[in-house]
């Protein structure tokens, strides 16, 4: 998994100060492999871009970071 690259931040999006979610590198064997962020990426950037548009708030997290958290918590 040393190959992972974090997709393009969308252009709203903003890290969080003292965050360091953007670029991180998989730690756990929960986090997403490069082959399930692939399918994963453009219905999970449509949903929270509906969320977005919703709630006026522009997300300062990495989506996928994001991700690997919720499901380091649920496994």
């Amino acid at each position: 998994m040393s190959g992972y690259t974090p997709a393009s931040v969308n252009a709203g999006d903003r890290a969080s100060p003292g965050c360091r979610c953007h670029g991180r590198k998989p730690a756990y064997p929960s986090d997403l492999t490069v082959a399930e962020w692939a399918v994963l990426e453009g219905e999970a950037r449509a949903v929270m871009a509906e969320r977005v548009a919703a709630t006026g708030r522009p997300m300062v997290h990495d989506l996928r970071a994001a991700l690997d958290a919720i499901g380091y918590v649920t496994r």
